[in-house]
């Protein structure tokens, strides 16, 4: 459970590295599992907002056996944004669309859960609920929303490093697509809002991969003249007679 808890003085620690790609927030609300799985469920907000949710990792224990779901609880969690599904002609009315998602992966309350523990100091400008710490690189700029790419890192050095991309509301104090960014968003309603958004820095195009033992191609000097007809193969102007 303490590992739940997270060691940090900050539920949301700092980057530790310029270039840290990372989509961590905070939101109180209360989670209702799905009559199917406890692990699925939603998340409803003290605003009223239903949102879609999962328990990822040791959470799920913790929500077992330590917590009261009946009551509203501080979850640090992972976000994502969703595109609105197509409407299917003549079928049933959809149900309303919320374009959040979370994957619940913590709680922050170690007053509650821990009061034997020793207090922790109180951090100097705590973090308000329903703040996230987007840093990623932007691909898509828009006069009313922002598409960052987070980038996750494997497991294990076999798997291939995936992304996903998050949709932001708001929109940059200068154009800075293909740049990595620093974004701290608030979460209105069921969108992701912008607060504030610093450049850190431009990403660089990779690389292009060098083809070895391929020589190049002779270059020609002069023009080009026709090839002549070679002189041993006879020149037919008659069809053949059959």
């Amino acid at each position: 459970m303490d590992a739940v808890l997270t060691e940090y003085v900050h539920p949301i620690p700092p980057p530790t590295e310029p270039l840290q790609y990372r989509a961590i927030g905070l939101i109180r609300g209360r989670y209702q599992p799905s009559d199917e799985q406890f692990t699925q469920g939603t998340l409803l907000t003290q605003d009223g907002v239903v949102i879609d949710a999962v328990l990822l990792g040791r959470v799920m224990s913790l929500a077992r056996k330590h917590l009261d779901l009946s009551q509203d609880h501080l979850w640090v969690v992972y976000p994502r944004t969703r595109s609105k599904p197509r409407l299917v002609i003549g079928g049933p009315p959809p149900p309303p669309f919320i374009p959040l998602h979370m994957q619940l992966v913590g709680v922050w309350e170690p007053q509650r859960l821990h009061p034997e523990a020793t207090p922790a100091p109180v951090p100097s400008s705590p973090m308000p609920e329903d703040y996230f710490s987007i840093r990623g690189e932007v691909l898509r700029d828009t006069p009313d929303s922002v598409a960052v790419r987070i980038r996750q890192t494997p497991l294990n050095l076999v798997d291939e490093p995936r992304s996903f991309r998050l949709v932001l509301k708001g929109r940059l104090p200068h154009p800075g697509r293909g740049a990595f960014w620093d974004f701290q968003v608030v979460r209105k309603g069921s969108d992701l809002v912008i607060d504030q958004a610093h450049l850190v820095a431009p990403i660089l195009p990779p690389r292009k991969k060098r083809v070895f033992n391929q020589r190049p191609a002779p270059r020609r000097s002069g023009p080009v003249t026709p090839t002549a007809p070679r002189a041993d193969v006879p020149i037919r102007k008659t069809p053949p007679q059959l």
